[in-house]
Formats: C-alpha cells, structure tokens, sequence
C-alpha cells in the first residue's frame, strides 16, 4: 500500500515510521508551515506545490484533523482519513502512539480506581457525559484500536451546549493557566463576540519563555482586539514559590532541589494574584499541577463560585480526583466531560455553578 501522510510533525513522524515498518510505502508528506524537505528519505512538499491524487492521505494534525480532512477532499484528495479514523483503521498505527508500558498503566488504572469513577458518572449532569466517561473506561480496560476514544471535535473549553447552560458569563472575568501562546485568549475572544458577551478582562499565567514572549506579541499586535489583559510568566500551584522540575520531551514534572538536571520555574497562587477581579471563568491545563493550582483558587472558588474548565488527562487518577476536590471547595456545582483530543488528551471537565455569586 502507499499512503500520503498531512502533517509532518510529531505525529506524522510515527505514522511514518509505523507504515514502513509495517513493509508499505508513503509516497510523500503535505505541510503547510515547515521548511524541511525530506524526513528521513520521504520528500515534504506545500500543498501548491504537488497535484491530488487518488492514493490514501493519513491526516495526523490533532483536534483538527476532520477539518483538514474536508479541505483536502474539496483540492481533490478523494480518498482521506482523519486522525480518528487512521487509529481506528490501523491497529498497528494505534501500537505506535500506545506502547505496552501505557496500556499497563490505563489498565492498572481502571481497576485501581472503579469505584471512585463509578462515584464520578454518578455526579456527571448529562447523559453525554456519562458516555464520554463510559468511553473512556472502556479504552482503559482493553487500549486498543477497537476502543480507541475518539475526539468529539467541540470547541474545547467553549462547547456551545455548554455555552447554553451559562458556562461564559457576561461581563466575562476570566484566569487562563497554561495559556501557551494565546490560542485560549483567542478563542475566548471570538466565542464572547459571536455570543454576545462582554468581554471585561482576562489574567494569564505561562511558565515558558518562549510561550511567554508569543502571547505577548499577539497582544500587542492585537492591543484593540482584546480585551484587558493581564500577563504573568508564571506557573501556578497552592501557594506562591519558585519550584524544582525536570524536563524529559515535552513532560515536566516537579522534583526535589537535590536532584540533578533541574530548572527553576516560578508559580502562583490564583487567590493571591486574582482574587480582586472576582473571576467567573477560570481554565487550566497546567501539565498535571491542576490539583495544586485549584487548591490555590479555594477563596476564589468558594466566594465566588467561578464556572471551571480543568484538564484531566495529564494522569489517570485525575479524571475523578479533580472532581471530587472541586465539590470538597464547593458544593454547588454540575459535573460535565468532554474529550476534545486526540490519543485521549484534552479530556476536560467542566464544573458549572448551580447558583453562583453575583458579584
């Protein structure tokens, strides 16, 4: 078989490297935005700069993939599969993202923590998201292309049924931790134009220079475009110090100051920084510090009941830890979950106060 692959980044690279070893060919890769030539000896070319054809593309971009799926299609690539699809399809592409370490690890999981995740469906508002949990246990149990959980492609941290349910109110006063280079900031920007929402200010905590100095020339390239905006280079936990953590790819985790090969990073405390704009929303993907940061937002939380979306992907046991320490903070929340990721990333829950202070 031969196969073109969208993408030739991170994932495409995988993708690559499965089907050659699985003894097919691809013929080429198609990115827009690299300026290498070759990956290994597969040529990379724009996509002006190559014909369609009418071999098999192998989309690899993340949370967009049906996206760019349609696109192609409408250039004359009839024969397309988005990212979803490429891992259901081919169990021994799956076998490349899911070594044999990770799904030791997702089953340990379910069986550890049944009876907590049982308690977490019986808090979860909806029948969708039910199911969303549902699907994810049952990847846990057996990881394999078969059960692959698949991205829902809703906007993530704004799905609009949720959007419905008053997730974003107005005037909108929002914290973004983890805001990378501002894709957050600017999405929350269009979602409050579109719905009519006023959008009054936003805080956002980023730890990575290079990130940093991104989001910073967005705003200021977009200074009208946005609203009041507050930019910190820093983390964020449960109380206001410099940490240790180790880096190993894209992983960082926290670590002793004796251990060797470490960085400095400064964190936060949400209810020592923002507790004077009252927040409503708050947002975090911090790379597995949401416990520690939430438990720095319980003054916030408990006074002023802000709606959350918090990651809970980063390990297994979060997925009912952070819920459960949410309503340890307040109780009046509703419960909503959402898989908006590819490889079972972005999974995000959404907490929703019932009565919330109108401050």
């Amino acid at each position: 078989m031969e196969y073109i692959i969208y993408g030739a980044g991170g994932n495409g690279r995988v993708i690559h490297d499965a089907i050659i070893e699985n003894g097919d060919q691809v013929l080429f890769f198609l990115d827009l935005y690299t300026s290498e030539k070759f990956y290994r000896d597969t040529p990379i070319y724009k996509p002006e700069e190559i014909s369609p054809s009418d071999d098999t593309v192998l989309v690899s971009i993340s949370c967009f993939s049906q996206q760019v799926k349609s696109q192609l299609v409408e250039k004359g690539y009839n024969k397309c599969l988005n990212l979803n699809e490429v891992m259901t399809e081919y169990s021994y592409i799956f076998d490349a993202f899911f070594d044999l370490s990770t799904k030791k690890t997702l089953i340990n999981s379910e069986k550890e923590d049944s009876d907590k995740l049982d308690w977490l469906e019986s808090k979860l508002t909806s029948e969708q998201s039910k199911q969303c949990l549902r699907k994810i246990r049952q990847f846990r149990r057996n990881p394999s292309n078969a059960t692959y959980l698949e991205n829902d492609f809703r906007t993530q941290y704004f799905p609009t049924e949720l959007l419905e349910k008053g997730l974003v109110k107005t005037p909108l006063r929002m914290v973004d931790c983890g805001a990378f280079s501002g894709d957050t900031l600017q999405l929350a920007t269009e979602v409050t134009r579109n719905h009519d929402i006023e959008f009054d200010s936003i805080v956002c905590f980023e730890p990575d220079v290079n990130n940093f100095e991104k989001l910073q020339a967005r705003i200021k390239q977009s200074n009208a475009h946005y609203p009041r905006t507050i930019t910190l280079l820093s983390g964020v936990w449960s109380e206001s110090t410099t940490l240790h953590f180790s880096s190993q790819g894209d992983q960082s985790k926290v670590c002793d100051a004796s251990a060797s090969n470490t960085n400095m990073m400064t964190v936060s405390k949400i209810d020592d920084v923002c507790y004077g704009i009252k927040p409503n929303f708050i947002k975090m993907d911090v790379e597995g510090a949401e416990i520690e940061a939430l438990k720095g937002s319980s003054k916030i939380i408990a006074d002023f009941q802000p709606n959350l979306a918090i990651s809970v992907y980063h390990h297994p046991e979060h997925l009912w830890q952070i819920a459960e320490l949410i309503e340890q903070l307040h109780q009046d929340y509703s419960f909503h979950l959402y898989a908006h990721g590819d490889f079972c990333n972005e999974i995000v829950l959404y907490a929703i106060a019932k009565q919330s202070n109108p401050l």
